[in-house]
């Protein structure tokens, strides 16, 4: 097995297996039921459609498995095979398979990438009258855009959590957007003290998007003694 930071897609997960191996009960050839989801939060990629911390192995009968295949970070695109009413059968862009809960995922039909490049007011209506004091976004926040009214803008902005903000305070760079990503990607290893790699995402946002504004605030998730004055390229691995 072997780890794999997919910065573009948010994901973080242990492959396990190629993309028809686990989809045990879906039919991955037929290209006309797959359709594109996004994440809305962190998940667990599951070997079964279930919340038990084992499952039985698709082979080998009476043996049991781990139901851990790795973690999806938020904004993680993936293509749905089979809709299991809970569970959806699924294989992300690099043909890793498992199960996610549907209540975790929504249609990217008609939905749009965005962040914020400053602190934003949101409002609990498409009014101005409704700002909610209690709640602002932060610069480099992922958000998924559904809707839209007038000069206001429905957002996701963490599972089932929405707002309204003005339309006008939304970036949908798509170089900004990028660099959201790995805002996600940092914050998430931040918390598991990966600090290392927060400094070789900040390498990969300045090498890749150095006019990009949300550079600065992937920096803030760099510990200074990480931190490097020239990008560093990432070296080729060595092929045995």
């Amino acid at each position: 097995m072997r780890l794999y930071f997919l910065f573009a897609t948010s994901l973080v997960f242990t492959i396990h297996c190629n993309k028809n191996s686990s989809l045990s009960s879906a039919d991955s050839s037929n290209p006309s039921y797959e359709k594109s989801y996004i994440l809305l939060e962190h998940a667990t990629l599951r070997f079964a459609p279930s919340d038990d911390p084992d499952a039985a192995h698709p082979t080998i009968a009476g043996e049991r498995v781990n139901n851990w295949k790795g973690d999806l970070l938020r904004g993680t695109v993936v293509n749905v095979v089979q809709d299991l009413g809970e569970w959806m059968s699924i294989y992300t862009e690099d043909d890793a398979t498992g199960y996610l809960k549907s209540e975790q995922l929504v249609p990217m039909l008609g939905m749009r990438e965005a962040t914020v490049l400053k602190t934003v007011a949101t409002f609990r209506t498409a009014d101005l009258s409704t700002q909610n004091d209690t709640l602002t976004l932060s610069p480099g926040q992922l958000l998924f855009v559904f809707d839209s009214v007038a000069f206001f803008s429905r957002v996701n902005i963490n599972a089932d959590q929405y707002c309204w903000v003005k339309t006008d305070d939304l970036s949908f760079d798509t170089k900004e957007v990028k660099v959201s990503k790995l805002i996600v990607l940092a914050k998430w290893s931040k918390e598991r003290g990966d600090l290392a790699n927060n400094s070789r995402l900040l390498d990969k946002a300045r090498l890749q998007s150095p006019d990009a504004i949300l550079v600065d605030r992937l920096a803030n998730e760099v510990p200074f003694e990480t931190f490097s004055s020239e990008p560093v390229r990432a070296t080729a691995e060595p092929t045995h």
